[in-house]
């Protein structure tokens, strides 16, 4: 069989995967979560599974040497024990790093951004982009939010946010400024608690008011911080599709012919299985787009590429099969890290005429044993479970997880912590009353609180947060450990927002209502 013979072998595997399922292996290699290894903050968490971690600059300046780690096929293995065994081997980047700018060593898959800090899929022209997934096309001033795109500033506890200004805890919105609690909007301004609204100004649970009654009435709903978070939990967690034709999924902008798209910002057709992507003819893939074609089970990147299969980490390649974090490269089989390189095989460089030879003889071999067109399967999967989007989107249980192979993390998480600070706990929030009236009016915690100590309404009701908080660490609920830091102190300070009260990563879970 030609090479192209096994690529539509490829696809027509990939066209038949149940949406379950391919949530939990491709999924399953977007990390969610940063843990301390081998001295860095890294995507990696420390287990036998990981490769070697060493910082991005380090990586960087010897990616052009990953042909020395080449070595031979071993037909006494299958495909994927020998693709582990060179993944052990390799030392990687502590996190994702492609032209990644300044002060994002605490961020994971980076290209061209400013002051990323535990964050994921910052791109383009970003800044100061704080526990955030996927910010893309200069974004500026984005705290725990997922998917925000083009030109977006100040945006808080959102998620899906597009060409927009000042939005706080709110999902889908589309081209609007100043917007609260707010769900599914477009073209709108000055709405606080809507939904379902296009080109609409002044608005409070879909009722239109004066410019001046609609700010009296705001400036008494943002005294009522107690009830922030609750009003955005309870929020619709449903996107509405835009300009879209013939597809199925939620919040999908001006996509045609997709079944099962979910969260697609950029023009996608033809497609199946696709989230936090854009493109032509993409079929299980997740997080990859612009300018691209022809993926097949393919996580992450995929900037101005085609024909990409089984793979992960991928940014402006072609003809690469069962490859991680390559760069402009083609006709790559098995390989890791490489960049500018063509017709290789497990980092090991042949003629045109030898690589399809071995090509086709190793893709033989995963025949007879049913793996052509299979993903990295779970046992090799170096993620905790739990902290990818694969557990977040299948609310997979621990005892399936194990069963199936993947790892799952136990106990809380420490990721930036510094040994001996101070702890302050987050308590439960104090029940809010409901007058006769029905409207619910928040309760008073006395001093002694633990995070609310820190925060409050001065006699004049001005809110303010001590600065103090910041040389403090919180433990959430769960038992998990972060802090404030001084970018979003100032950030919470400028629009009289409470501290949160959640984990970073339980943050990103409420966004996606999950």
């Amino acid at each position: 069989m030609s090479v192209k013979s096994w690529s539509e072998k490829i696809k027509e595997k990939r066209k038949q995967t149940p949406f379950r399922e391919y949530v939990l292996e491709i999924a399953s290699w977007i990390p969610t979560g940063f843990y301390k290894n081998w001295g860095q903050i890294s995507r990696y968490p420390e287990t036998s599974r990981s490769p070697k971690v060493i910082s991005n600059v380090a990586f960087n300046a010897n990616r052009h040497d990953m042909l020395k780690y080449g070595r031979e096929y071993d037909f006494s293995k299958n495909f994927f024990e020998n693709f582990h065994a060179l993944f052990l081997e390799i030392p990687l980047s502590a996190n994702i790093s492609q032209m990644a700018g300044e002060n994002t060593e605490y961020a994971d898959t980076v290209v061209a951004a400013r002051n990323a800090y535990l964050s994921n899929i910052v791109v383009e022209n970003c800044e100061d982009v704080f526990y955030t997934f996927q910010a893309v096309n200069s974004c500026k001033n984005i705290f725990n939010c997922v998917q925000v795109f083009d030109t977006c500033e100040n945006i808080y506890f959102c998620l899906a946010v597009f060409h927009s200004y000042n939005i706080f805890y709110s999902r889908f919105i589309d081209t609007c400024r100043d917007v609260w609690f707010s769900t599914n909007m477009i073209g709108c301004s000055e709405c606080m608690l809507c939904h379902d609204l296009e080109n609409t100004s002044y608005c409070i649970e879909n009722t239109q008011y004066t410019k001046e009654a609609y700010l009296q009435k705001k400036t008494e709903i943002l005294k009522q911080k107690d009830l922030f978070d609750s009003w955005y939990l309870q929020g619709d967690t449903v996107g509405k599709n835009i300009g879209s034709k013939n597809v199925s999924g939620m919040f999908i902008k001006n996509g045609e012919n997709i079944e099962n798209g979910y969260f697609v910002p950029i023009r996608a057709y033809n497609s199946r299985n696709i989230m936090f992507s854009g493109g032509e003819n993409f079929y299980d893939v997740f997080d990859c787009g612009l300018e691209s074609k022809d993926f097949y089970a393919v996580e992450g990147g995929g900037t101005y590429s085609n024909n990409v299969y089984c793979s992960s980490q991928i940014e402006t390649c072609y003809n690469m099969f069962y490859s991680y974090y390559c760069n402009n490269c083609n006709h790559c089989l098995g390989c890791i890290g490489l960049v500018n390189q063509s017709y290789c095989i497990f980092n090991k460089q042949y003629s045109k005429e030898d690589w399809e030879v071995l090509f086709h003889k190793i893709l033989e071999q995963m025949d007879a044993e049913n793996l052509v067109g299979s993903f990295f399967p779970p046992k090799m999967n170096p993620f905790y479970l739990n902290d990818t989007f694969a557990g977040a989107f299948s609310r997979i249980k621990k005892e399936e997880a194990l069963k199936l192979g993947y790892l799952w993390r136990e106990g809380e998480v420490k990721t930036d912590i510094p040994e001996g600070a101070e702890v302050v706990k987050v308590l439960p929030p104090p029940t809010p009353l409901l007058t006769k009236e029905g409207e619910w009016i928040p309760s008073i915690r006395e001093k002694g609180g633990g995070l609310s100590d820190y925060q409050g309404s001065d006699a004049e009701g001005k809110w303010s947060i001590n600065p103090e908080i910041m040389k403090k660490v919180i433990q959430d609920e769960k038992g998990n450990y972060y802090r404030i830091v001084p970018k979003e102190y100032d950030f919470l300070k400028r629009y009289e927002l409470p501290l949160p009260t959640m984990h970073w990563s339980e943050r990103m879970r409420v966004n996606l209502g999950v």
